[in-house]
């Protein structure tokens, strides 16, 4: 993860007390899970470690559009 911005300069103690501090865990998905819809709030920070995750917007008759996607090589 310290090739991620976010981490980028920390070193692999530091990274793992800062997401131990922050009560950190692993949950693994499966595809097209949804993670949240747009009408949940969250308090949490999601970090995609394998694969990838989408952020998609649904218009009046269901057509989806893609806004972002977030994983390794996004």
């Amino acid at each position: 993860m310290q090739n991620s911005a976010l981490f980028r300069g920390f070193t692999d103690v530091e990274v793992k007390k800062m997401l131990k501090c922050l009560g950190a865990k692993i949950r693994f998905c499966n595809t097209n899970e949804t993670i949240m819809s747009h009408s949940e709030t969250s308090d949490h920070l999601y970090i995609v470690l394998w694969g990838t995750a989408e952020l998609a917007g649904y218009d009046y008759d269901g057509n989806k559009s893609l806004l972002a996607r977030f994983g390794k090589d996004s």
